[in-house]
């Protein structure tokens, strides 16, 4: 029999259909959509076995996928921890499923950052020992630290959280770093 055959007579009745899963279908068409699961794929694309048997906790074999009824491609996989090897019926087929997925990754596989988003004057770090740069703000005015805790950090010690500044005034003061501000890498 040839493969045709087959395919044109596979059982699609609900007792010989499985869910049909992206990755086999992601591996063939050199796609990365990070979906591990659609809800539009799984309710498109089905799996029918043309052979099957059980291989420790996994159904493997040789199975026919369909998209909305239609035959589009053929599949064998002939060990649980074997790769599924997915062949397309025919290039344009191909090309329409991997239209089919991309359409269903646009949203969320790009990741869009929000412009207007507030990120403040700078940020702050939690531990002396984490600065890289000695000069920032507190409460707004410029200062530049000229002590930290870099000893020992056994546990408890509020030292850690410490540092005194130099105030615009010249004056000197112990503050917290959650108050320390460092400016961003910024030009202009």
């Amino acid at each position: 029999m040839k493969l045709s055959d087959a395919i044109a007579r596979v059982d699609t009745s609900p007792s010989n259909t499985s869910d049909a899963s992206l990755e086999p279908f992601e591996q063939a068409l050199g796609l990365t959509t990070y979906m591990s699961w659609d809800d539009e794929f799984a309710k498109r694309v089905k799996k029918h076995w043309l052979s099957k048997w059980y291989c420790t906790d996994t159904w493997v074999g040789i199975a026919v996928y369909t998209m909305d009824g239609k035959p589009v491609a053929v599949s064998s996989q002939m060990a649980r921890k074997s790769d599924e090897d997915l062949e397309f019926l025919s290039k344009e087929i191909g090309e329409e499923i991997r239209a089919f997925i991309l359409s269903l990754a646009d949203a969320p596989s790009v990741p869009v950052a929000d412009l207007d988003q507030e990120i403040g004057e700078g940020y702050t770090v939690n531990y002396g020992s984490e600065l890289l740069t000695m000069k920032g703000f507190y409460q707004g005015q410029p200062v530049e630290v000229i002590s930290h805790w870099n000893g020992n950090y056994s546990l408890p010690s509020k030292l850690w959280h410490l540092v005194t500044v130099r105030l615009p005034d010249g004056s000197t003061k112990e503050i917290n770093l959650k108050d320390f501000v460092i400016p961003y890498s910024l030009v202009g």
